[in-house]
């Protein structure tokens, strides 16, 4: 729903998920497909698995922005997908160096 003062929608659907280790590229490709059936603006992954090297890789495969904190590619991780089109400005992130914890700092 927008509203008619702005193009800013009144409301943000989100969704938490677990991964269990998105490395797998069949794996990965699954559920972000689930994800976008969800139609979520954000998405929320734990244990991505994800890591540095493979950023630029798993944003193209998404199609839109996604912010990590990476663990090992064997264990934890989290991640921020965003969907296309979503219209958000991310001011600030801050992340641990175990890859348990991502902060946003968003403005309106």
């Amino acid at each position: 729903m927008l509203s008619k003062q702005n193009s800013k929608p009144d409301t943000i659907r989100l969704l938490s998920f677990n991964g269990r280790g998105l490395s797998n590229f069949k794996k990965r490709r699954a559920i972000f497909s689930w994800c976008r059936k969800q139609k979520a603006d954000l998405i929320f992954l734990q244990e991505t698995h994800s890591s540095k090297e493979r950023e630029a890789q798993w944003k193209i495969e998404w199609g839109a922005e996604i912010l990590f904190s990476h663990g090992s590619t064997n264990a934890r991780g989290v991640a921020v997908l965003i969907k296309k089109g979503f219209d958000i400005d991310v001011m600030l992130t801050q992340t641990d160096s175990s890859g348990r914890l991502l902060l946003l700092k968003s403005f309106d």
